[in-house]
């Protein structure tokens, strides 16, 4: 995993998009955003508690992001793949390298870590957007462990779903049937 392989990641992502409204509703304001270029400007978000959450400044994302990339090349082979990916996940959605697509591009490297270390992709589903965030923001504050969690649970529900597909069984069947013949399909984390 390379620097310039997230920004790759984020350019395609943000082919033939070169602005993005933000703001609230009658307040917005459009912004250029060109694919794979880090953020010129500090962003943040409001959270559902009405508290503003800031991320890395603009002028500090280059600085981190190669710290993380550092990081990953330190630790990728001492550290089980679902808390790495976990790990790169949270720094890049923590620095928020770019003006948007953040969790997009996060989600993606986290599942191609997971992927190259044959594992499959953990899915954060809709439904489970509360629960996500809330992880993220335990791991902001230092504790990573829900965030594992959330990873490993997801890549058990894909093996759950995939080892269903290939025996044939209904939806409804197929948590049952991996969970019986697959048992110790992950081992533990060695965050």
């Amino acid at each position: 995993m390379a620097e310039n392989f997230i920004r790759e990641i984020h350019q395609i992502l943000f082919q033939g998009v070169n602005a993005i409204k933000i703001g609230f509703p009658g307040r917005e304001r459009t912004i250029r955003i060109v694919g794979g270029e880090y953020k010129k400007h500090g962003n943040h978000v409001l959270k559902a508690d009405g508290t503003i959450h800031y991320y890395s400044p603009a002028i500090a994302v280059s600085a981190e992001m190669s710290e993380l990339v550092a990081w990953y090349f330190q630790n990728h082979q001492i550290i089980h793949p679902r808390g790495i990916s976990a790990k790169v996940h949270h720094e890049i959605t923590r620095i928020h390298p770019f003006t948007d697509g953040n969790g997009r591009v996060a989600r993606l490297v986290m599942n191609l870590i997971l992927m190259a270390n044959n594992y499959p992709p953990a899915i954060i589903k809709n439904d489970e957007k509360e629960t996500y965030y809330n992880a993220l923001e335990n791991a902001d504050k230092g504790n990573l462990k829900p965030f594992t969690k959330i990873v490993r649970t997801e890549v058990e529900k894909t093996i759950d779903v995939i080892l269903g597909i290939v025996g044939g069984k209904s939806q409804n069947e197929q948590g049952r049937v991996a969970r019986r013949n697959f048992p110790s399909r992950l081992p533990q984390a060695r965050t």
